[in-house]
């Protein structure tokens, strides 16, 4: 028998309601000026800082709804009690949630960071044309670029931007966002999310 443990769990899918989480995110972006955060990393620009939350300030209901429908189905398909602990932290309002949208212009890029303490981090493509900067994850666990025999499960895992996509993953899984070559403007939303029961 073999068992694959310690796995980092990626989930990713196309919204299904497209036209109104865009229709959010395009009437907030009329009401934000985007600047580079040179404290944390000045390689692209942000909408806030991160300890705001864009999507309770600016009424982002359709994505709230839509980002917590699949909270339940990441948390449904992790081992434990990962979803009766999203639940009772929804239901109890004891989550803190912190959210942001991200600009990319041509030369930007995320350099490969964690978030620490975070349970589930989010991110939704809202304007890409799919060459504008790919996410990319990599392994947490460093030892494996050591052995010869796991080696080739360190590398990156790179996935093209697509628009509607929305990923989650936990905040301790190191990922970066490629250098934008385009002159495509890429925009994406951001956030953490940190659950207590």
């Amino acid at each position: 028998m073999l068992e694959h443990i310690h796995s980092s769990p990626i989930y990713f899918v196309t919204v299904d309601d497209f036209t109104s989480i865009q229709d959010e995110i395009k009437t907030c972006l009329k009401k934000v000026e985007f600047k580079i955060d040179d404290e944390h990393d000045p390689s692209h620009s942000l909408s806030n800082g991160y300890d705001e939350d864009i999507m309770e300030k600016h009424s982002f209901k359709k994505t709230n709804a839509e980002i917590y429908k699949h909270l339940v189905l990441y948390c449904k398909s992790l081992d434990g009690d990962a979803l009766d602990i999203l639940e009772t932290s929804y239901k109890n309002k004891t989550f803190r949630r912190r959210s942001w949208l991200t600009l990319s212009k041509n030369g930007n890029y995320t350099r490969p960071h964690t978030h620490s303490g975070i349970d589930i981090c989010g991110y939704y493509h809202y304007h890409t044309n799919r060459h504008d900067g790919d996410i990319y994850f990599q392994t947490p666990n460093k030892g494996l670029e050591m052995g010869q025999c796991y080696n080739h499960k360190a590398k990156q895992w790179h996935h093209s931007p697509n628009l509607g996509k929305l990923m989650l993953f936990p905040g301790w899984v190191p990922y970066g966002v490629t250098q934008n070559l385009t002159n495509n403007h890429r925009i994406s939303l951001s956030f953490n999310i940190q659950l207590m029961k």
